[in-house]
């Protein structure tokens, strides 16, 4: 975790592009992880009312980060939202095809037909709501929990307390993401995707750092 002793400080030239890499992964890798559950937990889909939401969940992009320290996807924004519902609807049909329901019977099998997918779509945006937006506003506050670490807690607590502190509030983000779908186990997982990410985005912006600190 050392490339956080170099973090960007919020008027820097890359912070940005740097915390918006970082929110780009760990949004990748809850998809990733979430799918894995669903592959290991094929049960839950006898009960559609429970799997939709994660399969909505899924089905959306990462959020495409805006300038105005927007980096994931803000239940409390419409536009938002909107974006978040237009790439989970692009992208159900194949997420619908990749599920494994060789062993459930015909009549749960059929609910998860690939033509079925806007109607769907239109079933959890009117009745399972509750199921997906904890989901999602468990990722901003993932998200504000690492952006509180690098900017707040390093210079104020050092980094050895500002890290124990950013896991176990990642852990609780974690344990709130879902009801059904527990994720609190992949904390140091995320931490490291987190660090990952960060260290990438840094080098492939020394360039612009550089050209910004001529400018001075």
């Amino acid at each position: 975790m050392n490339c956080w002793h170099d973090a960007p400080k919020e008027r820097s030239v890359t912070f940005f592009r740097s915390y918006a890499a970082v929110a780009r992964a760990m949004q990748e890798v809850m998809r990733t992880w979430v799918r894995e559950w669903l592959a290991d937990n094929g049960g839950i889909l006898k009960t559609p009312e429970t799997a939709y939401p994660i399969l909505f969940f899924v089905s959306t992009d990462p959020c495409r980060a805006k300038p105005t320290n927007f980096f994931t996807y803000d239940v409390q924004e419409t536009e938002m939202m909107a974006q978040a519902i237009q790439s989970a609807t692009k992208n159900l049909p194949h997420c619908l095809e990749a599920l494994s329901t060789a062993d459930l019977s015909w009549k749960v099998r059929e609910m998860y037909f690939p033509y079925r997918s806007k109607e769907i779509a239109n079933y959890i945006l009117e009745n399972c709501r509750s199921g997906l937006y904890p989901m999602f506003n468990a990722e901003t506050k993932l998200m504000d929990q690492v952006l509180k670490f690098a900017l707040i807690n390093v210079p104020k607590l050092g980094f050895d307390q500002a890290s124990l502190v950013l896991q176990s509030n990642i852990e609780m983000q974690l344990k709130r993401f879902s009801h059904t779908v527990c994720m609190s186990s992949r904390t140091g997982e995320l931490i490291a995707v987190a660090s990952s990410a960060l260290c990438k985005a840094l080098q492939n912006l020394k360039p612009i750092q550089k050209v910004a600190a001529l400018g001075k």
